[in-house]
């Protein structure tokens, strides 16, 4: 257990000042979730789109799952990032 916290320690310490870098992390931490979850079961998405929960296919789990994974990844890029200019 204190592997983990030393671990999070270090993070926190690496990351830029500020909320935003955290706020970027938190949400990509629900978007691994919600990218590991998709690769699984369809369970959850179902209830995401409840209007139409016929059109959830495992094809269309998978494709949101890597896009979702993609997106975070970008995030927590960027979380790390934020001062650098293109």
């Amino acid at each position: 257990m204190t592997s983990i916290s030393a671990a999070a320690t270090h993070i926190l310490a690496v990351l830029p000042p500020g909320k935003l870098p955290l706020w970027m992390l938190f949400v990509s931490s629900l978007g691994i979730f919600n990218s590991v979850q998709n690769l699984f079961t369809n369970k959850l998405t179902k209830q995401v789109y409840a209007g139409r929960p016929e059109q959830v296919t495992p094809l269309a789990a998978r494709l949101f799952a890597t896009w979702t994974w993609s997106v975070s990844m970008i995030r927590i890029y960027a979380a790390f990032h934020l001062q650098e200019k293109l």
